[in-house]
Formats: C-alpha cells, structure tokens, sequence
C-alpha cells in the first residue's frame, strides 16, 4: 500500500485500539466499492476486524477538491470513472475502453494538468484528511455497535440535531402553496435551465416531470425527519451520528494542537465535500447495480440532503453553539455541489439504455480476460496521473503535526459526566 495512505492507516489503528479496545488489520480492495469499509468475522468464539480500502478513491476526492477549488464541473469525469470500471467489473472490455476514451477526453476539455499546477491548496493534502475522515467513519460503526449506551446517546443527539433542521431547512417548502411556489422565478429558471440546448419536446417534457417531482418530494421533508425522529430508518441515523463522531476524533487534535478558528473551519470544509463525494458516489453506482432489495436502496434526495446538513450542525454544536442552523450557510459550495451531482446524473441517464443492456447479460458466465484488464487498469492510471501526483502547493494544514495519540479520547470519566448533564440541560456542547 502506498507509503501516505500506510501511515494514515496505523492512525486510524491506533485510535480503533484505544476506542474499541480491539485490533484490526487492513486489506485493499481492487473492486468497485470506492470508499472504506469494515468486515468483522467471528472464528472459534473471537472477532476479528478488517478495514478495507480502495485507492481509487483518491482519483474521486480529487475530482471533487478540484471542482469546489476552481468551481469546475467535473460531473460527466466522475460519472465516466464509475462506468469504466464497473464495465471492468461485468468484463465489458469494448464498453469500458469507452468510457477510459471519454473520460480522458473530458479531463483534456476542463485542462485538469493545467489546472492542477495552478491549484491555490494543493489536493493531495486534502485527500489526507478527507480519507482520514473516512476511516474514522467506519471506525465509529464499530464503536456504537459494542457501546450500547453510547450508541443510544449518539442516536438522540442525531434525532436532536435532525429536529433542529425540520424548521430552518423546510420553511421554504412547508410556508407555501406549491403551486405558488412553482410560480417563483427561481424555481421556474432551476426547471428551464435543466433543459440542453436542441432538446425535442419529448426529452423537455421528461425533464421537467422529473424536476415537478423532485420539489413535489422536497415539500414533504418535514413529514420525513418526522419518520426519522420516530425510529423508521435506524441505519441513516447511525450515518450522521457516525460522521458526527468522526468529525468529534478530529476535534481532539484541534483542541490539542491549538489550531486556530480559520484552519479549523478550513479542515471543515475538507470533509464535507469528503461527506458528499461518499453520498453521492453511491448513488451514481445504483445506475449500475440496481437495488434487489429494500436493504440496496441508495440514498434518496432528502437523505442526502438531511446528511449534509447535520454535518453542518455538527460543526456549530461543537463549537459550542445551539442547535441551529446558519440561513445562508455553505450557499455557493452547495451550488457547485449540486451542479456537479446534476451533471453526473445526467451523464448516467445518456448511457441508460448501454446500463441496461450491459445488466441483462451480467449473470450470464464470461470468460476473463486478465491481460485485457491489465491494459485498461495501466492506461486509466496514467489518465488521472495528473490528478493524484504530488505539487508543490501545501494546505494551510500541513504544518500543524498529527500524531495518533492526537486524536485519541483523554476525557475522564468525571468530565464525560458533566458534558453530558450539560449537552442534556441546555442543548450545548461542552468541550
């Protein structure tokens, strides 16, 4: 395993050991599952823990710092990188070598070379952190699920925090008529604009029943986090309790480093679009492996969404701020956000029709090509060589050191007690 990401792991290990009093050990994983995760296995009364990781991953943060940086979007890339090799996946070589065409000819329209030595922070060292956050992510499932009474804490701070955003996040859709609020120029020009240049009538009129019933989806957001607050979906309040607990981890070598209010809201920053690529990354792969069951449904919009959001709460509650929610917070990060993911959807519903071919023929048994794999791994690795090598631009975060027993937990017991009595009584964060 590379040398940076070795590193990052024996952190990640480290804090594993003193949160879960448990080891692990780490495994790479060469398939299509992009982001971290944990396997536990349980042999002879004992439990093992492997936390698995891509590389591949760092291409996708990468895209994602480059576009929120230098506000590019790089949907179509992103959308092309997923396809290429899930074809690799269903031993769809022609199809794959495609998608490597397109996806380097996209890389050559947006100048991500040229971009990439001009970039103000240099990405590598965001992926840093923003990986680090992801292995603490999954480290957090694993602490919940052995620390009951934490988990049940945990899971009504996330309700809390839930609660805060029905009113803030939803006036908007709950305060109107719909068909007034389908009457405001910004939704009007949000639908037009959806719409490519040369579009026939039919493609105008599938787009615009498609945006119609995402905002008819949005009005009922309220009703929604209510459903949540009464316990229907338990996984997706473990998601933003575990990226709240990841977030907490790094708030230790905040708190311990003394870094200063402008690189702590800076390293924020860095992992909520961390939290968005994951989100959204799944989403994009449903296209390509379409749920079998309730259990294999992706995320819908309001989860994403409700996700996002909390994360920004999170970041206010430990700062040691109310449960709120800033009205214009984080407005033109999400603009490029939501543009990006637009794009990528769009680039996804183009190639439908080849998905679905592609899927009809999946179960059937192919004989693997591994020289024909190898070629295409070796010339997709060589198109995001620009993205993943190093430059000589640092993070502002670079000079501040991290060591493991950074963002380890040294909080007694009496001081645990106390910030909770405090978190219960008045909705504040006691650092």
């Amino acid at each position: 395993m590379n040398k940076k990401y070795s590193e990052l792991f024996e952190t990640a290990r480290e804090v594993f050991r003193d949160e879960c009093k448990a080891d692990m050990t780490v495994g790479e994983d060469y398939g299509t599952k992009l982001f971290p995760h944990m396997r536990r296995v349980r042999r002879r009364g004992r439990e093992s823990y492997t936390l698995y990781f891509n590389e591949r991953v760092e291409v996708v943060l990468s895209l994602y710092d480059i576009a929120v940086i230098r506000d590019i979007n790089i949907g179509a890339a992103l959308s092309y990188y997923i396809l290429f090799y899930e074809c690799i996946s269903l031993d769809e070589y022609d199809h794959a070598r495609e998608f490597l065409n397109s996806f380097t000819e996209e890389l050559e329209r947006l100048r991500i070379e040229e971009v990439m030595k001009e970039t103000r922070h240099e990405t590598n060292s965001f992926r840093r952190y923003q990986v680090l956050f992801t292995l603490f992510h999954e480290i957090s499932h694993e602490f919940y699920r052995r620390l009951d009474n934490c988990h049940v804490t945990a899971t009504a701070t996330s309700k809390k925090i839930l609660q805060s955003l029905k009113g803030p996040y939803t006036e908007v859709f709950t305060e109107e008529n719909f068909a007034e609020a389908m009457k405001r120029k910004d939704v009007t020009n949000f639908i037009l604009s959806q719409i490519p240049e040369g579009s026939s009538e039919e493609e105008m009129t599938r787009i615009v029943n498609e945006q119609v019933a995402l905002y008819f989806y949005l009005t009922d957001l309220a009703t929604y986090i209510d459903r949540l607050l009464n316990g229907d979906d338990k996984q997706f309040l473990d998601e933003i309790s575990c990226d709240r607990y990841a977030f907490m981890i790094f708030m230790r070598w905040i708190e311990k480093r003394h870094i200063p209010s402008d690189k702590s809201s800076l390293l924020h920053d860095i992992l909520y679009v961390a939290v968005n690529a994951m989100d959204n990354v799944k989403v994009l792969q449903t296209y390509c492996n379409p749920p079998r069951g309730a259990k294999d449904m992706p995320y819908d919009p309001r989860q994403i969404v409700l996700r996002q959001r909390a994360l920004i709460t999170n970041n206010l509650v430990l700062q040691g701020k109310k449960y709120q929610e800033e009205s214009d917070y984080y407005t033109e990060l999400n603009t490029t956000l939501e543009e990006l993911m637009t794009t990528a959807l769009n680039t996804m519903r183009t190639h439908e029709k080849l998905i679905c071919e592609i899927l009809e023929r999946r179960e059937k048994v192919k004989a693997v090509d591994s020289g024909i794999i190898h070629e295409l791994q070796n010339a997709m690795e060589s198109a995001v060589s620009s993205l993943v090598k190093d430059h000589d631009t640092p993070c502002p975060l670079d000079d501040i050191p991290m060591s493991a027993s950074d963002f380890m937990d040294t909080e007694s017991l009496w001081q645990l007690v106390k910030r909770y009595v405090r978190v219960k009584l008045t909705g504040r964060y006691a650092k």
